[in-house]
């Protein structure tokens, strides 16, 4: 009788070692390490897309490009805010760049990380604004962001990618997305993401 009781215990318990690490989270450190990667590349622009629908093709809408340019005094990371477009696209090396807003990024807080995005030049009144953007999960392939407000569309999530993976998400990314964004998400079967 009690053989009957524990195996079917000692299956699910092997069954979560087994496949338990598989499917969890990546922890704090992991998250910020990823971060951290994403905005120190050099090689690969990132860029910022929101949730909507998925259009036929990224290359047809204009994007948000953040591109790494120096490392700053306290260890943030500076970064130049551009708009991308067909004719000039974000994996496509240029130098005639419109650059606008320089940013200030860093990845800070104990419990949940948070991006700090310290905006230094091209805002309205020629200040500084800071906006901290929790950071909901990342990956080598993404970082899942939520807004400090939600936009009027009532978008409440963001995903950096790198620029050479733009035209698709990533299964784990989409997946997150998914579940951490449900309002962002038109449907429950397919998360769906334009540029923003």
């Amino acid at each position: 009788m009690t053989f009957q009781w524990c195996c079917p215990l000692i299956l699910l318990m092997c069954i979560r070692v087994l496949f338990g690490r598989a499917t969890s989270s990546p922890s704090t450190d992991d998250i910020k390490r990823h971060v951290r990667a994403m905005l120190e590349s050099r090689s690969t622009p990132l860029v910022l897309l929101l949730a909507n629908v998925l259009p036929p093709s990224q290359k047809e809408k204009p994007c948000w490009i953040s591109e790494f340019n120096q490392r700053g005094p306290t260890g943030a990371i500076a970064h130049y805010l551009y708009s991308g477009s067909n004719a000039h696209p974000p994996t496509e090396q240029w130098s005639q760049r419109t650059q606008g807003p320089w940013l200030l990024l860093d990845v800070v807080g104990g419990g949940t990380p948070k991006l700090m995005v310290d905006v230094q030049s091209g805002t309205l009144f020629g200040h500084s604004e800071t906006e901290y953007y929790d950071i909901l999960f990342a990956n080598a392939h993404c970082a899942i962001l939520k807004l400090p407000t939600p936009t009027k569309e009532g978008l409440q999530c963001m995903v950096w990618v790198p620029a050479n993976t733009a035209h698709f998400l990533h299964t784990e990314c989409k997946r997150e997305f998914m579940q951490r964004c449900p309002a962002c998400s038109r449907t429950e079967s397919t998360a769906s993401m334009t540029s923003a």
